[in-house]
């Protein structure tokens, strides 16, 4: 506006306002470029303004990423604290197991033992059984004669001893 003024003004003036037209002119030329500068200014900030929308956006994006990693490094711990108690109880019963397991391989080589001994003195009495019953057979042979069974004595009476038939 201001450099319509002046051309008109420097139209007025004629001759000696021709300096004045150039200097209107150049203020016009100013003025467009101006403007153009001030429209590309304009779009600058708007696409400045659409990145730092963009970069808000991704920020909050990213802080709620955070906030789910975080919640989850919290689960996991828990979840290896409960797992470290788990363990902790599971080694304590796995002792108690181990325990009982000593005992009752003490208490089986102990009845072994026993068997074993029970077995030897079954035995020795197996072998003192038949040794008395051989000495009872040997008195009913060598009484039967006497007692009248009619069956001869043998040559050999008890303990060694011959008989005097």
């Amino acid at each position: 506006m201001r450099s319509l003024n002046a051309a008109v003004e420097a139209a007025r003036a004629g001759d000696e306002g021709r300096g004045f037209a150039v200097v209107a002119s150049e203020v016009r030329a100013l003025a467009l470029r101006s403007s153009t500068a001030a429209s590309q200014i304009k779009v600058l900030i708007s696409e400045s303004v659409a990145h730092v929308d963009l970069g808000v956006q991704q920020v909050r994006s990213a802080g709620e990423g955070m906030q789910r990693i975080v919640g989850t490094i919290g689960q996991v711990s828990a979840t290896l604290s409960e797992i470290a108690a788990a363990s902790e109880q599971e080694a304590g019963s796995i002792g108690q197991v181990h325990q009982t397991l000593r005992r009752v391989d003490a208490d089986m080589r102990d009845g072994v033992a026993r068997m074993q001994e029970a077995s030897t003195a079954a035995r020795a009495m197996g072998d003192h059984a038949a040794q008395l019953d051989d000495v009872v057979s040997r008195f009913t042979d060598a009484a039967a004669p006497i007692l009248g069974g009619g069956t001869p004595a043998p040559a050999n009476g008890p303990a060694g001893m011959r008989s005097a038939a």
